[in-house]
């Protein structure tokens, strides 16, 4: 719908009105860090962008007649998810049952997954990947990225990444997941680095690497960042996970743009001479300020998660 005003030409597609609370996120409104706006309104164009976020005295009036009433419900800015693994096929149910009686994880599922990728057509693959984003959706992930890293050969790391674009421009090259059964790691990191990484590059925004015990030592780690990065890719890394390692100062090293940080308390380890911060992602929620219910958090938890937790759904 067009609407013009003194100032501007206006295509909406969205006008809310009645918001009890909208976060803006925006500091420069001198409403705290979140930008809080008490009895809100708030306007959207044809682009999907915010046009205007007011108190509702302020929406203008040629707006209010096809405003909606949200009657005092808040509106929060969507959560942004940046380590997902949407493509893939078959499941790994025995190996969180396994993890759930208290058994330590070893990252021997993956190649389990790998298989089961490599046999799964694009058609599932796509059909799969848009199912686990549009749940995400729903439960309030508005963006997210995703990885590769199921394929583990030239050919299915490259439609893995095809497929990756279908739900996401966020989108991880993680061809070093693990090295596969038929491969030995001097020679796997050598198809990475080279043809692999020729062939996937194009549909990628990101390389990232698992540096990790059963996965990549530091070393061939370093290698392969450094190649994505000749490449034109942003790097990530994934690492500590199973272990005490050089992966956080690894990143620090090489400037990567994110860690994910697991529970091996790597968030305070130091590394000599730097002091560039890695933002790190940790997937136990170490101190969610919910009143959880009986029966929110398992009786038994995988041995080296002391952290986790169900949280379910966030909206």
């Amino acid at each position: 719908m067009l609407f013009r005003s003194r100032r501007k030409v206006w295509f909406l597609v969205l006008v809310l009105n009645g918001i009890g609370t909208l976060v803006t996120n925006d500091p420069s409104l001198d409403r705290g860090k979140l930008g809080i706006i008490k009895d809100a309104s708030l306007v959207v164009d044809d682009q999907n962008k915010i046009a205007l976020a007011c108190e509702a005295t302020k929406l203008p009036r040629e707006f209010r007649g096809m405003a909606i009433d949200v009657e005092g419900r808040a509106i929060v800015p969507g959560f942004v998810d940046s380590h997902t693994h949407l493509v893939f096929g078959g499941d790994r149910a025995e190996e969180f049952e396994a993890r759930m009686s208290g058994k330590p994880y070893s990252a021997g599922g993956i190649r389990t997954t790998v298989a089961a990728t490599r046999g799964s057509n694009n058609d599932f693959l796509v059909a799969n990947a848009r199912r686990l984003a549009n749940e995400a959706l729903h439960t309030g992930t508005t963006t997210l990225e995703t990885k590769s890293g199921y394929g583990l050969s030239i050919v299915d790391e490259t439609r893995s990444l095809q497929v990756a674009n279908e739900i996401t421009s966020e989108t991880t090259f993680l061809g070093a997941h693990v090295v596969p059964a038929e491969s030995q790691i001097d020679d796997y990191v050598a198809l990475i680095c080279g043809e692999m990484l020729k062939q996937c590059a194009p549909h990628a925004k990101w390389i990232d690497v698992f540096c990790d015990r059963g996965a990549f030592e530091v070393d061939h780690a370093r290698s392969i960042l450094k190649a994505g990065a000749n490449a034109g890719l942003g790097l990530r890394i994934h690492a500590n996970q199973l272990q005490q390692g050089g992966g956080v100062q690894l990143g620090v090293e090489l400037g990567v743009a994110r860690g994910r940080g697991e529970q091996r308390g790597e968030a305070g380890e130091i590394v000599p001479g730097r002091r560039r911060v890695l933002r790190l992602v940790r997937e136990q929620l170490e101190d969610f300020r919910v009143r959880r219910q009986a029966g929110d958090r398992p009786a038994v938890r995988p041995k080296g998660y002391p952290n986790l937790a169900f949280v379910g759904q966030f909206c």
